[in-house]
């Protein structure tokens, strides 16, 4: 079976315990940080990587077009804090998380990462533990297709030769995922234990979704009754 993995929240997360952030950097509250910089469409600028292949180019868009208190000079000290954070998000990854796509890889299954990330997102992937587990990885900004555009599915599935019907996607739900994996024809498996999900949230996926779970150490038997 083709496995299709999303990465932040599913794999690993994209702010590890104690890690210095931006919003620190600056003194300010988390979510007045994280409702400018993620919002849709800073989020599909930085994640088509189509206007910027550097973390201060990036850096430099994000800041001019939030209304933070940044200046200029803040652009390469909050690039630089933002690839610590990542670098750490990458390389730290939980040992039952590595244990499972061990023996999912030990069952015959092949596993593609399929990531809406940008460039400083993937800066220290070849560190990471994951990407030797990877047999293919598709990542938005060089792929020029995001999550759940129906473009980056189709990449993923010609890049593996996978047929979708034998073929499943596993996400905790980020970008409307797991509907665009269902209309590439992908079997769906909502994953919780990075992002636990609000009763309201479930309502609004569970609609696209085959299967789910809050213990990641069970997708190799939930994923063998999936496709019986």
């Amino acid at each position: 079976m083709q496995l299709f993995f999303d990465l932040f929240f599913t794999l690993c997360s994209p702010f590890p315990p104690g890690a210095r952030t931006e919003w620190d950097a600056l003194g300010i509250p988390a979510d007045v940080w994280l409702n400018q910089v993620e919002s849709e469409e800073l989020c599909v600028r930085r994640e088509l990587g189509i206007l910027y292949d550097t973390p201060e180019a990036l850096m430099r868009d994000v800041l001019n077009r939030t209304h933070l208190p940044t200046t200029p000079r803040d652009v390469g000290r909050l690039a630089d804090i933002r690839i610590a954070r990542m670098r750490r998000a990458v390389t730290e990854i939980r040992p039952e998380i590595l244990r499972t796509l061990d023996a999912l890889r030990e069952a015959g299954h092949r596993i593609c990462l399929v990531s809406n990330a940008d460039v400083i997102d993937t800066l220290h992937w070849s560190e990471s533990p994951l990407a030797a587990r990877m047999d293919e990885t598709v990542f938005s900004h060089q792929a020029h297709a995001r999550k759940p555009g129906a473009s980056i599915y189709r990449i993923a599935l010609e890049r593996t030769g996978a047929d979708p019907a034998r073929s499943a996607f596993i996400g905790d739900g980020g970008s409307d995922e797991h509907r665009g994996a269902r209309r590439a024809g992908l079997r769906t498996v909502l994953v919780t234990h990075l992002r636990p999900r609000t009763e309201a949230e479930l309502a609004a996926l569970l609609p696209w979704v085959d299967a789910r779970t809050a213990d990641f150490t069970a997708l190799p038997s939930l994923l063998e009754r999936l496709m019986r």
